[in-house]
């Protein structure tokens, strides 16, 4: 995926979006542009603010059905709308950036496992079936080159705010998903590396968005390790400890608040007794998957040590003719060389996911995938502080009409 200047970005993001719609959002000219932030915006009559608030309000629900075309065309519209009163740099257009974004990433990890096979490939032999699949891959990267060039926009907008640290983070945590998609495992450990820095320092200790960007670093590195010389082992194995540390706080805090409510008193966040239950349930579900995956993943630590050793001071053997058998034993998300090749360079085997699916209105929602599931794909997450939503013509909130 190439790189370019994000004001380039942020110019052309309209024109960007009218790719993926059959509803084409018409984009001003620079100039336009230029002129309609100088100008004071014309008041709106009431019944075009509804009609914007009806299609975001639609754009989630298609997003909750899995929709995902019809929440294109109708975040496209609501781009549009965003674009013509604040212009394509305002603070406003950024929640629907992401948005837009988001909806063609999920289209894209329907779709896709996480080595990019077509899930939906038929049977291997016909060739018009595989046609059919060769066309689907090239959809999918238009999609996520469109997906990438949207969330660098609102990443440039949120970049500029003082107050847009964990929208931020959330960026950054959704660029890493389309580095994993695109098998860019080295720049998707980056950019959750940005997203954990940023929510470590915002963050509450038991907050699950923690964990979930743990848990993407885990899978990034285990990827990350296919033809690497670097040491993606350690941090493999320490992210994987930070993400049961997390679910443990999170588990002691969510039984707290399951109390508190069922004590008569209301939930900081909001949710109801059953909504608390239902957490409490997912991370008991999941704790003793990742407790799994670490004993594995010492276990064959201590393995590959113990093997080096061996190499290290083994007399040497006399050659033969014969090349060498190599075994692999795996460790996590890595297959360790058991014979002299050890010193080489590690491969890939596949990790478990345990990260959550994809779920629009919450960072929370739904059970982590079992091992084995065919798709293993990536999911979305909505951290972020303050409103994450779009207000219709009031002037405190981050996005409006």
């Amino acid at each position: 995926m190439e790189t370019t200047n994000n004001v380039e970005q942020a110019s052309t993001t309209a024109e960007k979006v009218t790719t993926m719609s059959s509803n084409e959002v018409q984009s001003k000219t620079a100039g336009e542009m230029s002129a309609s932030q100088e100008e004071v915006p014309a008041p709106q009559p009431e019944e075009a603010i509804s009609e914007a608030a009806a299609q975001y309000a639609n754009g989630k629900a298609a997003m909750e059905a899995k929709d995902w075309e019809s929440a294109l065309e109708l975040y496209g519209k609501v781009i549009e709308e965003l674009v013509q009163k604040h212009g394509e740099l305002g603070k406003e257009c950024a929640q629907g950036y992401y948005d837009y974004a988001n909806a063609l990433i999920r289209k894209s990890e329907e779709s896709t496992d996480i080595f990019g096979d077509a899930v939906a490939e038929a049977e291997k032999g016909e060739q018009g079936e595989q046609d059919g699949g060769a066309e689907a891959g090239e959809d999918d990267a238009d999609d996520l080159q469109i997906a990438w060039e949207n969330l660098e926009s609102a990443r440039s907008i949120y970049e500029g705010s003082q107050d847009s640290h964990l929208e931020l983070g959330r960026i950054y945590l959704r660029l890493g998903d389309v580095s994993m998609l695109n098998e860019q495992f080295e720049q998707a450990v980056s950019d959750f590396n940005k997203c954990l820095e940023i929510r470590e320092e915002h963050c509450e200790p038991h907050d699950q968005r923690l964990v979930d960007v743990h848990t993407a670093l885990w899978e990034a590195h285990g990827m990350a390790s296919a033809g690497s010389d670097k040491d993606h082992a350690t941090p493999y194995l320490h992210h994987l400890r930070k993400s049961l540390e997390g679910l443990e706080l999170g588990l002691a805090r969510a039984q707290l608040d399951l109390k508190a409510v069922q004590d008569g008193m209301a939930d900081p966040q909001g949710r109801t007794e059953e909504q608390i239950k239902q957490e409490v349930t997912r991370i008991n579900e999941t704790i003793p998957d990742i407790k799994e995956t670490i004993t594995s993943a010492q276990e064959s630590e201590q393995s590959t040590k113990a093997l080096k050793e061996h190499i290290n001071t083994a007399p040497a053997a006399e050659p033969t003719a014969e090349a060498p058998v190599v075994t692999t034993t795996g460790f996590g998300g890595f297959a360790m060389p058991s014979s002299a090749a050890a010193s080489a360079p590690v491969t890939t085997l596949k990790a478990r996911s345990k990260r959550k699916p994809s779920d629009v209105d919450s960072d929370r929602a739904a059970k982590a995938q079992k091992a084995g599931d065919k798709q293993a794909a990536l999911m979305a997450r909505m951290g972020g502080g303050g409103s994450s939503g779009f207000g219709f013509g009031g002037s405190s909130t981050s996005i409006g009409f």
